[in-house]
């Protein structure tokens, strides 16, 4: 993490995640670039009058925002931190920043989030969900109410794919200067098992502690960390609302998950679980950049169906 890149669009949402850049680069030595797009529709127009009037009026904002950014710098040297910004021109600011980002030498991105759920967000995505899905880089999103400036528990969902496997190891990388405490959750879906779930299981109930027992050796098993050393949670329903449930009963400071390759049509009309969590946190969300094999979901859905089978069909409730 040693360079820090702040999409920054002088919202209240962008402020927010420049502090928490600031808070990050404190903790780890990073460098902080803020980074302002200035959107063009240029090619919109062909005639002269108007690309002219255009110009003028671009280099009148550029201007502007100089002013507003060189305040920006002054604030990080005041705390003993570098920043330095830039302005470009582009036909968007997810183009303008993927363009960066392929010219740049970025570790890691911190952006603020809006965390909109109407029905044209889902279908096109916020400007954060779009760098999410296009970045080479981890990226953090938070939201501009949160004002929390410690990591001291860092939550990462489990679902036994080699997603999860990696961003165990990434999330030790990049937070090793946090030395913050681990917690890992595993959400058994209902949906996935509905033969199990129509016998009226609960998995809460003393009876399934073989099943419990299972479950937890698997997952310590699977991050490499024993039980003694993390908190692993095993909870039963929908895993966007479970994963988020947590994180607030916890106080949990960020969730950690991988960016995966899903189904398209699923992408765009439901949204993977991590997209879901980014606009329902309580708390930031980092995502760290994977593509899943197609065959890892199926492998967790059989390992885990057998699992169950063993343990609750086979005579423990």
């Amino acid at each position: 993490m040693n360079n820090i890149l702040v999409p920054f669009d002088f919202s209240d949402f962008s402020h927010n995640a420049l502090e928490y850049a600031l808070f990050l680069a404190e903790k780890l030595g990073s460098q902080i670039t803020v980074l302002h797009v200035m959107t063009t529709y240029s090619e919109r127009y062909n005639n002269e009058e108007h690309l002219r009037a255009i110009e003028e009026s671009l280099r009148e904002r550029e201007k502007e925002q100089k002013e507003k950014l060189d305040s920006l710098v002054s604030k990080g040297e005041t705390r003993g931190l570098t920043i330095k910004y830039e302005i470009i021109k582009r036909i968007s600011i997810p183009v303008g920043i993927i363009d960066y980002l392929g010219t740049h030498n970025v570790d890691f991105i911190v952006m603020g989030n809006r965390g909109k759920t109407g029905v044209g967000n889902w279908m096109l995505g916020s400007v954060s969900e779009k760098i999410i899905r296009l970045s080479p880089v981890p990226v953090l999103t938070i939201h501009k109410d949160w004002k929390k400036r410690e990591v001291k528990t860092i939550l990462i969902p489990i679902d036994f794919s080699e997603g999860s496997r990696f961003v165990i190891k990434q999330a030790h990388k990049l937070l090793a200067g946090l030395h913050a405490e681990l917690k890992f959750i595993f959400v058994i879906e209902e949906d996935d098992f509905p033969d199990i779930f129509s016998i009226s299981f609960h998995f809460e109930n003393k009876k399934n502690q073989k099943l419990t027992d299972t479950i937890l050796d698997n997952l310590a098993e699977f991050t490499g960390i024993p039980q003694d050393k993390a908190e692993y949670i095993i909870r039963v329903g929908q895993p966007h609302d479970k994963i988020r449930e947590c994180a607030e009963e916890l106080s949990i400071d960020f969730i950690a998950m991988p960016k995966t390759g899903q189904n398209l049509i699923e992408k765009i009309l439901i949204g993977s679980t991590t997209e879901r969590m980014i606009r329902i946190s309580p708390c930031p969300v980092l995502t760290i950049p994977f593509s899943v094999k197609n065959t890892s979901k199926i492998e967790y859905h059989f390992k885990f169906k057998e699992y169950l089978a063993k343990y609750v069909l086979g005579g423990v409730v």
